[in-house]
């Protein structure tokens, strides 16, 4: 199925779950170096990380790079992904406009797309990747039907999937990514959710910008089957990493072959118009 398709039958929904992760995650590390050979740098594309402004808004022109890493056995295919505001976030109404920009590993134009997502992007995870452990179950008190930071942070990640969903590109990568259900499952079409596990979260540093930093399982399912189970990094959502949520890494591997994965990894982050200093360009060689 071409991504283009996918795009037109992708249904997202998003849940919570308290289904424990496995108990071994050393599958991760594998993951982080899939093949020993130096995968190509984007510095062309965009440089450098920006040092946050924190309690920042979103900027016309803020934008971050993302190496994506496709991995079967010994083979790996990469692309670089570009995402930038197209407003400020003052002027968010209805939806956030973000300019989606895919290359090859050869820096050369695949596609270039508007995508619109709501403004739950901005808010991030990491508020809830904090309180939602340190609940331990208990009930947040708040009147019912009152937003909680884990619905904050559940919407967030929807957005991340919806620029997925309205890039063809990165539509075609996910579908080659993911343990697909049997034909007769797929003839009713394809729905994609996600289930993510906020009270299992725990703090870290992160890799590709050295902050502090929180990771969290989630579980991308097509037609209620697993499809890729996954752990995520993120930071807090001030500039430059507003603009994507403050999501700085996805490790994912297929359920049951350990030889397929995906990886997909910060190289940049820019504020269009920085007011701190900018830290040296991440190190591109290896997922």
């Amino acid at each position: 199925m071409c991504g283009g398709l996918l795009s037109l039958v992708l249904s997202i929904s998003a849940c919570t779950t308290t289904q424990a992760p496995p108990t071994d995650w050393a599958w991760r590390t594998d993951l982080l170096a899939p093949s020993a050979s130096a995968l190509p740098s984007a510095s062309g594309l965009l440089d450098g990380i920006d040092e946050p402004v924190v309690g920042g808004k979103l900027g016309i022109g803020d934008a971050v790079l993302f190496g994506l890493h496709l991995v079967h056995g010994t083979s790996v295919r990469t692309w670089f992904v570009r995402i930038a505001s197209n407003e400020a976030e003052a002027d968010i109404k209805d939806g956030l406009s973000l300019r989606v920009t895919v290359f090859d590993e050869r820096e050369q134009l695949v596609a270039s797309e508007d995508v619109t997502v709501l403004k739950h992007l901005v808010h991030g995870v990491t508020h809830a990747c904090r309180t939602v452990p340190a609940r331990k179950g208990a009930p947040t008190g708040l009147p019912f039907g009152t937003a909680t930071d884990e619905h904050r942070a559940m919407f967030a990640v929807m957005d991340v999937l919806r620029v997925v969903q309205q890039t063809d590109a990165l539509a075609d990568v996910l579908w080659q990514a993911l343990r697909r259900p049997s034909l007769f499952s797929l003839l009713g079409g394809v729905r994609v959710s996600a289930g993510m596990s906020f009270e299992h979260a725990t703090s870290c540093t992160d890799p590709a910008t050295g902050h502090a930093a929180y990771e969290f399982p989630m579980r991308i399912l097509v037609n209620k089957a697993v499809g890729l189970r996954c752990m995520l990094t993120a930071v807090d959502p001030d500039p430059p990493f507003r603009v994507c949520g403050g999501i700085t890494r996805l490790v994912g591997r297929d359920p049951e072959d350990p030889t397929r994965s995906c990886v997909l990894r910060l190289l940049a982050a820019r504020c269009a118009h920085p007011k701190t200093k900018t830290r040296d360009p991440v190190d591109h060689r290896a997922p």
